[in-house]
């Protein structure tokens, strides 16, 4: 597999020509993944080609030496970095079209859990990437065998060099290169302070007899209550913080709350506890916070669907309970006390006169606005309605590239054609909206500012009213009912806990005055504003919920 130099100054060998190859064709993966994945910028697609490259260097001149000894050796070496290529360009396919998402959402893969590479493979690997990637790599391998490119040696050290530089420039951002991210990333770490503290598998050996109830809202007892609102309509953005939540509505020209402004009560330091949204809206509807990772742990808390929740006590009060998405079928999965709904409503067909994201089968969906005429449907239908729309708008990146609207535009156009319709219906005095987000951007689960979400109340019979205790969607229920009723205040918290997304289990906590602690799990690694006692103390304290937790499963 070794072809001669045709001339003293030009070469080639199986494992120069496969390297070339490879190269040609992770850029011939960076171009149509941009064209039909990108944002407006291809920066980070030819970020990642470079750092491809460079990768692929390194590892061949790891085996330039090789197999010098003898034939056999040669062809062992040959064969070896022939698989290890095509690992090399299967990797650079799966992982390019996710580029703008990992982006948000960084992945160190050394914290990747079983459960979590299991996910992925169920929801992002789809059958036609291994058909993809085995016709690609038996046409890549069999070119550099048979169709040799021939350089000189002189060209490649060049090559190399310019390589080199370009790699450098490249990490003036974010590394784009899972891998390189993963080990840029562990290494950040050396430098980082020790607080003595141990991962919360071991501190979980010491059973602890401690309580959490603040942790714990759930219905003890279903009240009695006489609600004001026979419609309540509860709408759920994605992946939304409270400050861009702010920021980004000073450039809108028909801003609903700017509209409705006498009658929205607005939550101005309310969070949520997780950063993924199912175990997000699992909080919201009961009222627990769950301290596991929402795709890696989801047997730890699943007998929360058996627990009471706001579903059921909306159904003992004559309310229909309707789940409402545009996600697909997929997303039943993923949707809180399933059992306990009277009807859930996912798309099975996508319209086509409506945006479709459908890159891989976690995603995909038609935008919000598919699904619109079924929740004035169900309004205008159902005299006492429960209804809860998961949105999906904004989830990944696609979904500006296919309507060219920023997020906070199209939700507030969203709104805005449902106030006129509740109008228009004369269901304006009988339906109580609300408001809210699953959790802020995940990109950095060490940012607070993530965790801190909106929450607007807006009913005609409402007067503006501004709150700023320090509350979290274990209080969602409470808030609720209390302002749907009348009844009910509801006492600010001292702290909350927080878990970060399933790509990594960082866990931590926020308190009233703006401190904060974020612990990963397995590094140890940590981020707070507080002094180490605090962060023992945390560490001690989430594990002793995690008993806590553990124990309610037990409960019939």
């Amino acid at each position: 597999m070794k072809t001669k130099p045709t001339t003293e100054k030009e070469y080639t060998t199986f494992r120069i020509s496969l390297l070339l190859w490879s190269c040609i064709a992770a850029l011939l993966i960076k171009i149509t993944s941009a064209f039909r994945y990108s944002s407006d910028t291809w920066t980070e697609f030819a970020a990642s080609w470079v750092q491809d490259t460079f990768i692929g260097i390194l590892l061949y001149l790891l085996f330039s030496h090789a197999g010098r000894k003898s034939k056999a050796h040669n062809q062992r070496a040959n064969i070896t970095f022939a698989i290890i290529m095509a690992c090399f360009v299967i990797s650079c396919r799966i992982y390019s079209r996710h580029i703008p998402d990992l982006q948000d959402f960084p992945v160190n893969l050394f914290g990747v859990e079983s459960g979590t590479a299991s996910f992925f493979l169920d929801y992002f690997l789809e059958p036609i990437f291994i058909i993809e990637a085995a016709i690609g790599t038996t046409v890549m391998i069999g070119l550099a065998r048979f169709l040799p490119l021939r350089l000189n040696r002189n060209t490649l050290y060049t090559g190399s060099v310019i390589s080199g530089i370009l790699f450098t420039i490249s990490l003036r951002g974010p590394a784009v290169n899972p891998i390189l991210y993963s080990m840029l990333d562990e290494s950040s770490r050396i430098f980082k302070k020790d607080y003595g503290i141990k991962t919360l598998d071991e501190k979980e050996k010491t059973k602890t007899q401690k309580n959490f109830p603040e942790l714990m809202q759930e219905f003890r007892t279903y009240p009695n209550l006489t609600l004001r609102y026979n419609k309540i309509v509860v709408l759920v953005m994605e992946s939304i913080n409270y400050k861009e939540f702010i920021s980004e509505r000073k450039d809108i020209k028909q801003d609903f709350h700017q509209q409705h402004q006498s009658n929205i009560i607005s939550y101005h330091n309310y969070y949520s506890c997780n950063l993924d949204s199912y175990t997000g809206l699992f909080v919201m509807l009961n009222s627990v916070m769950i301290p596991y990772q929402a795709y890696v742990n989801e047997e730890e808390y699943n007998f929360l669907n058996r627990r009471p929740n706001l579903i059921k006590f909306f159904n003992r009060n004559g309310f229909k309970t309707c789940f409402l998405t545009s996600y697909g079928e997929q997303q039943k999965r993923f949707i809180p006390d399933y059992q306990d709904w009277t009807e859930i409503k996912c798309l099975r067909t996508f319209p086509k006169n409506y945006a479709i994201v459908n890159s891989v089968k976690i995603e995909r969906a038609a935008e919000d606005f598919a699904v619109f005429p079924d929740l004035i449907k169900e309004l205008r239908n159902n005299r006492k309605i429960f209804l809860f729309q998961e949105l999906v708008y904004g989830h990944t990146r696609e979904w500006k590239k296919k309507t060219g609207i920023n997020t906070i535009d199209y939700y507030n156009r969203y709104f805005n054609l449902l106030g006129e319709n509740l109008r228009r219906a004369n269901l304006l005095d009988s339906t109580l909206l609300v408001i809210t987000s699953d959790h802020g951007p995940r990109k950095n689960q060490a940012d607070r500012e993530n965790y801190h979400i909106p929450l607007l109340l807006c009913a005609k019979n409402l007067r503006t009213g501004y709150h700023d205790e320090f509350l979290s969607h274990i209080d969602f229920k409470n808030i609720l009912l209390g302002k749907s009723s009348g009844t009910s205040t509801i006492a600010e918290r001292q702290q909350i806990y927080t878990v970060g997304n399933s790509g990594n289990m960082v866990y931590g906590m926020i308190n009233k005055s703006g401190k904060f602690i974020f612990i990963n799990n397995r590094t140890l690694e940590t981020e707070t504003n507080t002094d180490e006692d605090a962060v023992r103390s945390l560490n001690a304290d989430f594990a002793a919920y995690r008993n806590s937790f553990s124990e309610l499963s037990k409960k019939k």
